[in-house]
């Protein structure tokens, strides 16, 4: 069984009473030891804000990309994909093979989204010498025009 708990201003405050989280218990003696609760902090996903300004960035390289080649390759969701793809990690399968684990955006919280846009800018200048300012960014409107 999993419960939320938070704490604000010193005060923890359960989803539940304890009542209905030992229930199922037969009548005994027991003894509660922290070493058997596992605590981890919730993460705050990311925010539509935040997701649209992705997309918004996502789309207006991929019309840069395709402005640069002369191909009209390039989406908003080829770009994504493609920079899930070179920026994801190696890791090993449960069977023992060595497998790469793309990007997922949307299992990313808040500061792990931000994190992954500020890791693709670092891949962007550093692969295609291109300085991409993000949406947010009060340069990004001139960056943008010079490909128009």
């Amino acid at each position: 069984m999993i419960t939320r708990v938070t704490k604000e201003g010193g005060n923890v405050v359960c989803d539940r009473p304890l009542s209905s989280l030992t229930a199922y218990l037969p009548d005994g003696d027991y003894i509660l030891t922290l070493e058997s609760i596992e605590v981890w902090r919730r993460k705050q996903r990311r925010s539509t804000r935040q997701n649209s300004f992705m997309w918004v960035w996502f789309d207006d390289l991929a019309h840069i990309f395709n402005a640069l080649s002369g191909e009209p390759y390039w989406t908003a969701q080829i770009v994504h994909d493609h920079l899930c793809d070179v920026l994801g990690h190696d890791d090993i399968s449960p069977i023992g093979f060595k497998v790469h684990v793309p990007v997922k955006t949307s299992r990313l919280s808040v500061t792990e989204l931000s994190d992954f846009l500020t890791r693709c800018q670092a891949y962007l200048a550093e692969q295609l010498h291109m300085n991409a300012p993000l949406p947010t960014d009060p340069d990004y409107l001139q960056f943008k025009e010079q490909f128009q």
